[in-house]
């Protein structure tokens, strides 16, 4: 977050700042807006162009001339030698001249425009040893120029001894600092390649970036890593400071889950993110224009995400998302510490430690409170893991219990009595009986039903104690409106393997409950098969799976009296009066690498429409004189036949009707149909 201060505040602070004891006072300056002077002929200059900064360190905002300096010194040393610095690393040009009787005398010629040798002095500052004798004085002419970056040029003079503790203390902050976000880089890489989280991956971006663009910034850059490059010199910046700016968007966007909390900030968000990824590619042609506009970019959307970051965090974790804590804190800390800073450089504190290293502190806080926030979200998505993993460890554990106790009876069967092969057949019946005893507990019960739909019913008939087919209601809250959702499944088999199937898809429903908030059922569908395929780990590839389900979601919304649904090979009836409804969907199933995704369908209701979901357990039904199925036209006479019925009379109906229509015959699979009346 640094870069959105470093960039943003910097003018402002060093604008006013009160210089320390080694300030070089009583300077003169001229401005050459053409760029074309000499030091020749910028001393022939009229008088009144040359002024004095006063005791202020100079500062020309964004100024795109040529500026001259006169300093004059007097020894800070008494062997003589001092170090004249600009204590500014960023500047294109640092000529220094001395002003002898025979004119300007060239002492070096520097800059980032340059290679890193041609400094006088191997330093990320521009440095200049100068001798001078204890009763002498010396006067020397600076040329400086940037090229659209913050023209700051605060002159200090130091004597060898000084500058080294001033180095050794600035080291030593700076390198913890350095370490510490080089720290925070690897632990956060660490818990990407755990998790393979997008947060993660765009912390771990921004403190890559935030770590360039501060060893740039500070000149240690340019001094150790591209002391030969000056291109790289001068659009490190701006580059950096463009990714570091999209990374910390991106983060937040993820982070803070923006889509589902705030989707208009996030769109925000989202195209702004383009916009510095293309003036990341201004700043590296490094023309004139195309320069500027890069910095007037970062600087403008560093200034916006600024005002915009605290008000969304504090949102986000109002409700109720506990990682956000830690991501607002940061941002908490690094605001005050940005004003502590703008106080010092005001001279209202009076500290220059905090003047040169409050931005360090701020960015070192910031970078480990959102690691915070990461591990708090980390440990949040592992306990949910592991809550999950002990719930399909505790349904495997059961099942290869069943599975070996089958395998024992096949291999002693004949040598065990039959008394013993009846015991154990009666422990995994009782097991599967404890099985479907989970089973109803996880299903919604008929006070559940009634909350949601007042005039409803359920008719549920597993075919081997528990069942493949499950159903799930819902209400959800959508701007005041209190919208009923239904789902009805069929899942791949039945018994033990189908109700494993369809506990997954429960809870993923369970899961999904804000989801119907503001999407539709084709997008909760598609959510739903993606679950599915990541649970089941299967690599088939393009070749359909297996393992899935028959699946038709609806919502209805009782104030528009519409029904909204999405249907994976199920259709729905609808009955008003004697006309008669077939509601159809997609021909594809839960589960199937199709790559198509589910559509939406709407339909308008009307007060007293009965509704019915049902799996194909009913009409695939042998029995009757014949032997043969029941069909959906003999389930459609049927439903004709209860439709006057109220709903809890159309259960009964309906369950003697299939018992009797199945007579002595086997049930072929599990049987489930949902009634409403609207």
């Amino acid at each position: 977050m640094l870069v959105l201060i470093s960039i943003g505040f910097q003018s402002i602070g060093h604008s006013q700042s009160t210089p320390s004891d080694q300030s070089v006072s009583g300077i003169l300056y001229c401005l050459d807006d053409t760029n074309t002077l000499i030091a020749r002929d910028v001393l022939t200059q009229n008088d009144s162009l040359w002024k004095e900064s006063g005791d202020v360190d100079l500062n020309l905002g964004f100024y795109r001339g040529t500026a001259w300096l006169i300093a004059t010194l007097r020894s800070a040393d008494p062997s003589g030698l001092t170090y004249l610095e600009i204590k500014n690393p960023l500047l294109n040009q640092a000529e220094f001249y001395e002003l002898t009787d025979a004119g300007p005398k060239i002492l070096n010629l520097s800059g980032d425009n340059q290679e890193f040798a041609s400094r006088a002095f191997d330093h990320r500052h521009f440095i200049l040893p100068v001798k001078i004798q204890s009763n002498e004085s010396k006067t020397i002419l600076i040329k400086t120029s940037t090229h659209g970056e913050q023209f700051l040029i605060p002159l200090r003079k130091w004597s060898r001894e000084q500058l080294e503790a001033r180095d050794d203390r600035d080291l030593l902050v700076r390198g913890s600092y350095y370490g510490l976000v080089i720290f925070v880089l690897l632990f956060n890489l660490f818990i990407y390649l755990m998790i393979r989280e997008a947060s993660s991956f765009y912390y771990l971006l921004y403190n890559l970036a935030l770590l360039i663009l501060q060893l740039s910034l500070s000149g240690h850059a340019f001094q150790y890593l591209w002391p030969n490059s000056s291109w790289l010199a001068n659009v490190t910046n701006p580059f950096m400071a463009s990714v570091s700016i999209f990374a910390l968007m991106r983060f937040s966007q993820t982070f803070l889950k923006l889509q589902h909390y705030y989707p208009g900030f996030n769109r925000f968000f989202h195209y702004t993110g383009y916009l510095l990824l293309v003036n990341a590619g201004m700043a590296l042609l490094f023309s004139r224009p195309s320069f500027d506009l890069s910095i007037l970019i970062v600087n403008g959307v560093a200034l916006v995400l600024n005002l915009l970051i605290i008000p969304i965090a504090w949102k986000v974790y109002r409700e109720k998302f506990r990682p956000a804590k830690f991501f607002l804190l940061a941002f908490i800390v690094l605001v005050l510490t940005v004003f502590g800073f703008i106080l010092t450089n005001f001279g209202i504190i009076k500290n220059e430690f905090l003047s040169d290293y409050g931005l360090l502190m701020g960015s070192a806080l910031e970078v480990i409170l959102l690691s915070f926030a990461i591990v708090d979200r980390f440990k949040a998505f592992k306990d949910e893991a592991f809550l999950r993993l002990q719930e399909i460890n505790r349904i495997q554990a059961d099942s290869n219990e069943q599975l070996e106790m089958k395998v024992t009876e096949r291999t002693e069967e004949v040598v065990r009595q039959k008394q013993e092969i009846e015991s154990k057949n009666e422990e995994i019946v009782s097991s599967i009986r404890y099985a479907q005893r989970i089973q109803e507990s996880l299903l919604p019960s008929t006070e559940q039903l009634k909350s949601v739909f007042d005039e409803s019913f359920v008719l549920f008939i597993p075919k081997d104690i528990v069942s493949g087919d499950f159903f799930w209601v819902n209400s959800v809250d959508t701007d005041g409106v209190g919208r009923k959702v239904f789902a009805l499944g069929d899942c791949t088999g039945h018994g033990v393997p189908g109700a494993f199937m369809g506990v997954l898809g429960y809870n993923f429903l369970d899961q999904m409950t804000d989801t119907f908030r503001d999407n539709s059922p084709g997008y909760v569908m598609d959510q739903l098969h993606q679950h599915v395929v990541n649970a089941l780990q299967n690599d088939a590839g393009p070749d359909v799976l297996r393992d899935g389900m028959d699946i038709v979601i609806g919502v209805i919304d009782p104030e528009k009296m519409t029904l909204t649904y999405s249907s994976a090979n199920q259709k729905l009836i609808l009955l008003r009066g004697n006309q008669l409804f077939e509601l159809e969907g997609d021909h594809q199933a839960i589960g199937q690498l199709t790559g198509h995704a589910f559509s939406s369908h709407t339909f308008q209701l009307e007060e007293g429409d009965l509704l019915y979901a049902f799996t194909d357990g009913y009409k695939d039904q042998f029995g009757g004189d014949n032997g043969k199925k029941l069909k959906i036209t003999g389930f459609r006479t049927l439903l004709h036949e209860v439709s006057h019925l109220e709903l809890s009379r159309q259960k009964e109906h309906l369950l003697h009707a299939f018992m009797q229509w199945k007579g002595e015959l086997e049930q072929v699979d599990d049987v489930c149909v949902l009634g409403v009346r609207v």
